[in-house]
Order: C-alpha cells, then sequence, then structure tokens
C-alpha cells in the first residue's frame, strides 16, 4: 500500500497549482495557495466513491442512480461502469454481456513487462488507495452475484471477473468452460490470432556441441568435438540462420601438405564453418518439430603453424550441406528447445600434391535453441494459455 508521503509526492509532481515557482511574485502566492488541486470529476468521483456503499447498504439504490447520472452529465462515467453492470444484473435488468469496454479489460493489449497503469492514470491511483472500501464493497458483491448465477453462464463469469478472480477466469477461458459464451468466443478468436502471429516471425538462437566424423579419404584426420551456434530468424515455417562451429582436436594420423613450396608432414588442426542456412519446418506436433535445411559455408581448417607462430597454412573449401533437425519443446509458450541437428557437409580438402583428403563429412550435435518471437508470445502468457 502507497503511503501518503507517497501520495503527496506523486501529487507534488503531477498536480497543478502544488508546486511553486522561486520567482513567483509574492501576490500570487495566495492565489496559488487557493488554487484547486484536482479537477470537478476527480472530486466528484473521488466523493461518490465514499458515498455509495453506505447507500447500497441502506437500500437507497434510487441515489446511488442519481449519483452516477449526474456525474454523467458532465465527466466520463466509465469508473462505474462494473457497478451499474453488477446492479442490473441484481435488479434482473438488461445490460450487454459483451461491452466491448469489458472485452478489452478482460483481453487486453500487450504491455510491457515495466508497465504499470497509474502511470497513465494517476487520479486512479489516489481514488484506489485512498479509497479500497469502495473496491472491496464492489468485489463482495460481485464474489456474492457469482455466487447465485448460472455456473458457465456469461453472467457468472462476469461477476467473477469483477470479484477479482482475473487469473482463474482466464485459465477456465483456455479450458473453454465457457462454451456458447460471447467471452469464449472473443477469447478463442484472440488466441488463435495470436498463435498465427507467434508463429509468423520470430529471432532464433541455438548454441551446443557434439562430433564431427570425417567419411572419405579424410578419415586420416579423426573425429572431431564440434561446438558452436546458430543465430538467426524464422518466418513462419521458413529460417535463415548464420552458422559457426569450431572442431578441436588433433588429427588422427599424420598427413601432408604443401607449405612454402615445400611438403610437410603434420598432425595439426584447428577447423572452422562459417555460413549461412536456410530452413523449413515440415511440421509440428504437440512438442514436437522438424526441420529440414540447407545451406553454404566456408569450411576448413589451419593444418601447419611455424614455431614462431608466424605463418600458418590453412586447408579451405567451399561448403555445400544439407540435414535435418528434429526438436523437442522443453517450455510451455515452445520458446525454448532441445534439439539434435545433422549436418552432411559435401566438401573437398586440397593439399596441392600432399595427402588425399577428399570426401565429405558429417556432424551431430545436440542444441538448446531459444525463440524470441514478437508480443504475441506474451500476450499468450497474459491470457493464461500456456496453463495446460
Amino acid at each position: 500500500m502507497i503511503t501518503k508521503f507517497a501520495l503527496l509526492f506523486i501529487s507534488a509532481f503531477f498536480v497543478p497549482g502544488l508546486v511553486l515557482s522561486q520567482d513567483a511574485p509574492e501576490d500570487s502566492l495566495e492565489s496559488l495557495l487557493t488554487e484547486r488541486a484536482l479537477d470537478e470529476c476527480f472530486t466528484m468521483r473521488f466523493n461518490a466513491a465514499r458515498l455509495i456503499p453506505g447507500l447500497y447498504e441502506r437500500g437507497q439504490r434510487d441515489s446511488i442512480d442519481h449519483i452516477i447520472t449526474y456525474i454523467g452529465k458532465n465527466c466520463d462515467t466509465g469508473f462505474f461502469r462494473p457497478l451499474r453492470n453488477l446492479l442490473a444484473i441484481e435488479n434482473h435488468d438488461d445490460w450487454d454481456p459483451c461491452d466491448t469496454v469489458f472485452l478489452q479489460r478482460l483481453l487486453p493489449d500487450y504491455r510491457p513487462r515495466w508497465y504499470y497503469p497509474y502511470l497513465y492514470d494517476w487520479p486512479a491511483l489516489l481514488t484506489e488507495t485512498v479509497e479500497s472500501p469502495y473496491y472491496q464493497f464492489v468485489q463482495d458483491l460481485a464474489e456474492r452475484l457469482a455466487n447465485e448465477s448460472t455456473p458457465g453462464s456469461e453472467v457468472e463469469l462476469y461477476c467473477r471477473y469483477e470479484a477479482g478472480s482475473h487469473a482463474d477466469v482466464l485459465s477456465d477461458l483456455r479450458a473453454g468452460k465457457y462454451a456458447g459464451t460471447c467471452y469464449q468466443h472473443a477469447y478463442d478468436s484472440t488466441v488463435t490470432s495470436l498463435l498465427r502471429q507467434r508463429d509468423h516471425r520470430r529471432s532464433h538462437m541455438a548454441f551446443g556441441g557434439g562430433i564431427w566424423i570425417p567419411l572419405g579419404n579424410n578419415e586420416i584426420l579423426g573425429r572431431k568435438i564440434e561446438l558452436g551456434g546458430q543465430l538467426g530468424g524464422r518466418m513462419g515455417r521458413f529460417g535463415l540462420d548464420a552458422s559457426l562451429f569450431f572442431r578441436f582436436l588433433n588429427a588422427r594420423d599424420s598427413y601432408v601438405i604443401r607449405h612454402a613450396d615445400s611438403l610437410i608432414t603434420t598432425r595439426e588442426f584447428l577447423g572452422a564453418l562459417i555460413g549461412l542456412d536456410c530452413s523449413f519446418r515440415l511440421f509440428s506436433i504437440s512438442d514436437y518439430s522438424l526441420e529440414i535445411f540447407g545451406g553454404a559455408a566456408y569450411d576448413g581448417f589451419t593444418a601447419y603453424t611455424e614455431d614462431d607462430g608466424d605463418d600458418t597454412e590453412n586447408i579451405n573449401a567451399f561448403n555445400l550441406s544439407f540435414g535435418f533437425k528434429p526438436m523437442l519443446y522443453v517450455t510451455s509458450d515452445r520458446s525454448r528447445y532441445l534439439g539434435l541437428l545433422v549436418r552432411y557437409n559435401v566438401v573437398d580438402y586440397i593439399t596441392h600434391g600432399g595427402s588425399d583428403l577428399s570426401g565429405n563429412t558429417l556432424s551431430i550435435n545436440l542444441v538448446y535453441g531459444y525463440y524470441r518471437g514478437n508480443h504475441a508470445a506474451d500476450r499468450l502468457k497474459d491470457l493464461h494459455y500456456y496453463d495446460q
């Protein structure tokens, strides 16, 4: 609960007339001190929130209607909309359960995680803090009406929401417990749209490690540890990633290369792959997906380094690759996964008169990946879509 000191601090910055300029003439100080700090609408809303619970307890419903009607002549009465709907439900009067204003509250647009609504409506902060009994009165009335309503009806959902059970209401909508209501239809339509947006444009990052296996005459190089990752994005089912992988360990057997017009025997090996991969998601079922991909890259390794480190000999090749990546999503929002990146590399390492290192290679890496989508994924979390 924000203290009165904090409220005074907020008012000093935001309420006109409470901050005095050092250059203000003395004859204006009196007028500044007596200037109204809050506008008339806020004052009426503030006082009405104090009066209404008592009027309701005394059965003076006409007085409540008169107050709201009077305020509505010059001010917005959206603050009292929940109470008006609850009183209509209690009196079995006509009301609009599919009011677009309430649907906007039930299924709000995305707001950043740092968003705090009172940054834009600071008078509501003062009212809610000072006049919390009014909010408690509305919640108690809504809870009683919810218990008296038909389970699964629009009235029950509305009253439960106004009683403060926001998360439970959204979880029940996720479970389809309000089938046939306008709320369920709006929820399902919103979720369907968000799911399309979530998978439409996302950034992608993955990293991991595994084994690199030479398959031809280059088998003398031996199997290597391979470490690296990918960075890119997804557009629907299509993807584009920049790939960078390093290979470690010396060659299994000695091999011959040409360096500075001389043939040199070596076992040195430090390799790398740098390239681009284009991918396509074949299918996605439950927590599983399968992508296929093809790519082009620089593929090479350092085969010799002079003792002083000033000169090296690199064996380079153009790499055409293709492969597949099965993925298991490890989070309910499908933003993180474990995958097996299997890549077949078509290469031809040329030693210019040295050992025959022709032959292709195969790499198999266990990777941990992360998708960062647009705001749709965050909004689905807010709507409790991932509760099940």
